[in-house]
């Protein structure tokens, strides 16, 4: 369907001088190019159904960038957006003197990363997160990721050599709970040091 009240203003715009000829014919063109609402859910089902729909229409018909920028942004939206089942916060050990999940310490770095320094630093530390992997160093010390967010983001935790049988146990998207007593930032990813597993009663 035609967005006559899109072209009505355009042709106003053009008469009044704010655009030129060639950017006049350029945005009437994509106005009476756009997909009708039949069009777009054509579109969206045959992306669902071929998955190399998508790359054939760019090279075919590259006015259908905005299309596809929605339909990304709508699966990127729909994908992370689901209310995820609440986890309860673990009980503070006895020995800590502040609990963080792991994405809460990024969110406060990320946020103002001296207030978090001044916040953390000197406390010990009740770090807890989802595992996104298990890893070793240069030194083949374990070092555990937690998960951060959504998008990838993690904090690393390292551990002693006395910890190889704890990491060797752990699973990704398990919950992990360790003890840390000092903290570092490096371009605003904190990282946590002197740490311990703890394992929850």
């Amino acid at each position: 369907m035609i967005d006559y009240a899109a072209l009505e203003r355009l042709s106003k715009l053009w008469e009044q001088g704010a655009l030129s000829d060639a950017e006049f014919e350029r945005a009437k063109a994509e106005i009476l190019n756009a997909p009708s609402e039949p069009q777009v859910y054509q579109f969206v089902e045959s992306a669902q159904s071929d998955p190399g729909f998508i790359v054939s229409e760019l090279k075919n018909r590259p006015g259908c960038y905005t299309l596809i920028a929605l339909l990304i942004i709508t699966v990127v939206w729909n994908v992370f957006s689901e209310p995820k089942a609440s986890v309860p916060e673990p009980p503070m050990p006895p020995e800590a003197t502040i609990a963080t999940s792991a994405e809460g310490l990024q969110d406060a770095f990320s946020e103002n990363e001296i207030a978090a320094l001044s916040t953390f630093r000197g406390e010990t530390m009740f770090i807890y997160g989802e595992v996104d992997s298990i890893k070793a160093n240069l030194f083949d010390l374990p070092v555990v990721n937690l998960k951060t967010g959504p998008f990838g983001g993690t904090i690393e935790i390292e551990l002693g050599s006395e910890d190889l049988n704890f990491a060797s146990q752990l699973q990704k998207g398990s919950r992990a709970f360790f003890i840390c007593k000092n903290i570092d930032e490096v371009l605003g990813t904190p990282y946590p040091s002197r740490c311990k597993p703890y394992e929850p009663s």
